[in-house]
């Protein structure tokens, strides 16, 4: 596996592009020092699928050291181990011809759950608070900036706001109410 990782890196890694060309090699590297001995013979699904075991308990590191030991690679980023080592073996399958198959191909990959949740920063000589409120006051769209400030202090989304009703708003309590 490694001469594999050697030839991608001198061959194909330099038609990549910028961004791959200067964070792949971290990947390629790790795969290198922990299965570099690997002839491609051996380096099968079982082999790969106890690999992405342990890169899902691997430690964050920033640098070379643990942030935290008890955070661990998220699955998007174990997806980036497997592209990059899968991305060599399919040179080997198909530039090579030292395979006849993937063995990254064969096993599941890690479900990437993109959710996250944001809120605006209040940091530094203007927040983004005040920075979106300006930006909508100053918009073409007349209703841009009331939508803005009802979203954010009644944690609507989009959809409820742009489906209200005149049922929903009660002008002698002041609220408005938001039905499924």
């Amino acid at each position: 596996l490694a001469d594999a990782i050697r030839r991608y890196r001198e061959e194909i890694l330099p038609d990549l592009s910028l961004r791959e060309q200067k964070d792949r090699p971290r990947y390629l590297d790790w795969w290198a020092q922990n299965y570099g001995a690997f002839t491609l013979a051996a380096f099968q699904a079982p082999v790969v699928s106890d690999a992405k075991s342990k890169l899902n308990h691997k430690p964050v590191e920033r640098h070379g050291c643990e942030i935290d030991p008890a955070k661990t690679l998220s699955a998007a980023t174990v997806m980036r181990y497997l592209a990059a080592i899968s991305h060599v073996l399919n040179a080997c399958v198909k530039e090579w011809h030292w395979l006849s198959i993937n063995p990254v191909t064969q096993i599941t990959k890690p479900k990437i759950d993109n959710k996250r949740t944001r809120y605006l920063a209040d940091s530094g000589t203007q927040n983004e608070l005040t920075k979106l409120l300006d930006a909508c006051r100053i918009s073409e769209s007349p209703s841009l900036y009331l939508a803005v400030i009802t979203a954010i202090t009644t944690g609507a989304r989009q959809s409820e706001l742009m489906g209200l009703t005149w049922k929903q708003v009660d002008f002698n309590k002041k609220t408005l109410t938001f039905t499924d």
